[in-house]
Parts: C-alpha cells; structure tokens; sequence
C-alpha cells in the first residue's frame, strides 16, 4: 500500500508540480521584488553590503524548506480522498489489510515524501546558496537540520492528514489545498517578515506550529550568514532576528529551540490524536 500511494504521487508530474506550487510563487516572488526589499532592510540594519545575498537566500530557503512538508503530504494524503470518492477504498476493504493498516499506509507516504522532498529542497538550497558564492552548511549542522525537518515533517504532515480526514470530496479537497498553500506562506512569515506585522497578527501566527519549524530552521541556517552581516553589532543583529522570525517571543520570554521542537512534536502527537478520534467516528 505504502509502495503503491508513493508510485501514484511520484508518476503524477501534475500531482508533485501542484504540491511544489507554492514553492515556486515565493521563489519568482523573491526573484522579482521581494528579494530587493529584504536585502535593502539587511542593508540598513546593518550597515554593510557584504554577505548580503547570502543571508538572503539563506532566510529564504530557510522558509521554504519549513513549509515543503506541509504542501507536499496534503498532496499526498490527496490519494485517500480520491479513493474513498471513487470507491477504490471498498477495494481495499476485502483484502487481508485491516482498515488501520490502510490508513496508516496513507499516514506513512505522506510522511515518507515530505521527508524526501525536504532533504531534496535543502541539498539544491545548499547547492544554490553555494553556486552564488555561499558557503556550505558545516556538517553538525547537516545533522541538526535533518532532525529538525524530521520532527517538522511529523508536525505538518499530523495537521494535513487531520485536515485531510475531514474532507470527503475531490473538489473540495482541491479548495483546500489552494486555501492552505496561499495562507501557509503567510503564516510561516515568508511573504512577510514576522517583524513587520501589527501585534495581533504576530500573536496570532504564534499560535500555529509552522512559526516554530520556520524559526527553528531559520536559525541554523542563517547563524554563519548573520554573524558575516552584522560581526561586532549584537544589539542590530538581535533586533533583525526577531524582526525576520529567526527569535520567537512570547511576551519578553524567548522562545528557545529546544520548546519550538517541544511545540512540534506536542501538536504532532494532538493532531495524531485528533485523527484517531476522527477515523474511530468515520468507521462506526
């Protein structure tokens, strides 16, 4: 079953282009005009024209990186509405597999392809970064990142198939997806820094977990660019930070690594088991 949703998604040239949507609006987005506006706000804040592109590209991949796994398993978790609306899941239904075991195949390809393509996204990111006269991300930070992306991974692809368990039609499921993809790069500070919102919205984007993965990503792979770009000036540094979603605040306490990820894996687990309630309802 795992095997076969996988060879679905991954033949589907239209399926994998629409799931990477997204990431190619904020790329041309960035390409354009958005890319100039960030590097003239580096550029004040710090004073300095070096390392400018770098941080850039790095707070940009950085973004895009957190939010891949959120449009790619809803893309994938797409094959299970179509399959309960073309009666392919009552198939299913009279082979040895249990129902759980159908289901948690859709559960374990979402998350398979999310993982996959994040890693993919970071290696052409770095490669990217490289080819315009970046450097390479030092190998620890290899291994942190990967970490970081598995447990964003478990995170966004928990909320996507909750959401995904709730929609019963093709068409509608396409609606969805439009509405989450557009909204998602907002929420995720991407289209617009964190730091430049009114206060309420700034609230309210604390309030989902795709900030903390975004932060949390941001922060490994910007360190070496921010420390280039604003070397011997902490204060304007720690002022950009938080102004482009590198540092979280919840009032004047930060918001440490360490509880982004706690924040992750605690809605991964809540949306788990939200899903759980819900599939136990839909089966009665």
């Amino acid at each position: 079953m795992i095997s076969r949703n996988l060879k679905i998604y991954f033949r589907d040239r239209t399926a994998v282009f629409m799931s990477l949507l997204t990431i190619l609006i904020i790329i041309g987005l960035y390409a354009i005009f958005l890319g100039n506006n960030m590097e003239e706000m580096f550029k004040q804040a710090s004073g300095k024209t070096i390392g400018i592109q770098e941080l850039v590209n790095t707070w940009v991949i950085a973004g895009i990186l957190s939010i891949t796994p959120v449009t790619v398993s809803l893309a994938v978790f797409s094959l299970k509405v179509h399959d309960e609306e073309e009666s392919i899941a009552r198939s299913f239904a009279i082979t040895p597999a249990s129902r759980w075991r159908i289901v948690a195949s859709y559960i374990v390809s979402g998350l398979v392809a999310s993982f996959v393509l994040s890693v993919i996204t970071l290696f052409v990111g770095e490669m990217y970064i490289w080819l315009t006269g970046g450097a390479f991300l030092p190998l620890e930070s290899w291994f942190s990142l990967i970490g970081i992306i598995l447990i964003n991974v478990l995170c966004c692809s928990s909320i996507m198939f909750f959401i995904a368990s709730l929609v019963k039609k093709a068409s509608a499921f396409s609606s969805v997806s439009t509405i989450v993809g557009t909204v998602i790069g907002f929420i995720a500070g991407i289209y617009l820094p964190i730091g430049s919102l009114p206060a309420a919205v700034q609230t309210a984007m604390k309030c989902f977990p795709f900030t903390y993965g975004a932060s949390t990503i941001r922060e490994i792979m910007t360190k070496e660019p921010l420390q280039q770009v604003f070397a011997g000036n902490t204060l304007a540094m720690d002022a950009t930070k938080e102004m482009i979603g590198i540092t979280i605040y919840w009032g004047d306490k930060i918001v440490t690594t360490g509880v982004s990820l706690l924040i992750l894996s605690a809605f991964a687990v809540l949306f788990g088991i939200l899903s759980v309630i819900l599939m136990k309802r839909q089966t009665k």
